[in-house]
């Protein structure tokens, strides 16, 4: 796809509430951390673990491609340079995540 099909891709994601919320209302812990003691990931310790150990890596990201979504939004979405760094961000999260979606 050219640049034209990933800009109007990459500008039509739907952002988290001011609150964090989800679409589907749901809110994060508290603290923006997983509980791994209670809840879904008690039951699953690996993947419990696994989790714990990516997010240092994976949260800086995040942070990145927040910050970069806003710079190439608020520049009318014509910056290729910032969609290529934000689409890098998304390869970058998913790796990350070990998956792709």
């Amino acid at each position: 796809a050219g640049p034209d099909a990933r800009r109007r891709d990459a500008g039509n994601a739907e952002p988290l509430s001011r609150s964090g919320n989800a679409a589907d209302g749901s809110a994060p812990p508290s603290d923006g951390r997983a509980d791994f003691r209670h809840g879904l990931l008690s039951q699953d310790p690996v993947l419990a673990r696994a989790i714990r150990l990516r997010n240092p890596y994976v949260d800086p990201m995040s942070a990145l491609q927040v910050d970069l979504l806003r710079r190439w939004r608020a520049g009318g979405r014509q910056d290729d340079r910032l969609l290529d760094a934000l689409l890098a961000t998304v390869n970058g999260i998913a790796r990350g995540l070990q998956n792709t979606g």
